[in-house]
């Protein structure tokens, strides 16, 4: 008797913290584009309903330096193909996502800043989630002749083409320590 009783308070209590947890986001691929002029980032990102109801959740996306500094700013539903509207956030942006039951969404987010010494997308933001990425997978793209002094964490692999050279990082239940910061000589 106790053990069904204690049984049902942990099936009570993992009722509950799912519950709190209504969207989850599993994954993301990113191509990040260093030119002489800017730092790009376009990726997908990939979230989960993870209730039978439909849900309204407003997510916030940061940036690693002030909103005034970032342009062309976009997130666009893969889905429909509809821009979704967001606010300007002092370092970064929100915005509502509306999800049905049980369905999945991907976003694509792009934006650019100036490229600076320190080239830096927030990574350790995963944390607030409460769970790793299931799969991010990331490539950078700069011309042949571009230096790059160091990375916070260390490409998978390198590939040349003709002009430019790609690195490339691929991660499975991924719960990032630290950020990605790409260091250069400028």
């Amino acid at each position: 008797m106790r053990r069904l009783f204690f049984f049902g308070i942990i099936i009570s209590f993992m009722i509950q913290v799912k519950a709190q947890i209504p969207i989850s986001f599993t994954s993301e691929f990113i191509d990040f584009k260093i030119d002489s002029n800017y730092f790009s980032v376009n990726g997908i990102y990939a979230f989960r309903n993870m209730t039978g109801e439909l849900t309204n959740s407003k997510i916030s996306f940061p940036f690693a330096v002030n909103a005034s500094f970032i342009d062309s700013i976009r997130v666009l539903n893969i889905k429909n193909f509809l821009s979704i509207n967001y606010k300007i956030i002092e370092k970064g942006i929100s915005f509502n996502l509306n999800m049905l039951p049980y369905d999945t969404l991907e976003l694509n987010i792009n934006y650019r800043q100036k490229l600076a010494r320190e080239n830096i997308y927030i990574l350790t933001t995963t944390k607030t989630w409460g769970v790793p990425l299931e799969k991010a997978v990331y490539s950078l793209t700069t011309s042949k002749c571009f230096e790059i002094l160091s990375f916070s964490i260390e490409p998978d692999s390198l590939k040349f083409d003709l002009y430019n050279k790609t690195y490339y990082w691929t991660k499975h239940n991924f719960m990032p320590q630290t950020d990605f910061v790409i260091y250069i000589n400028k």
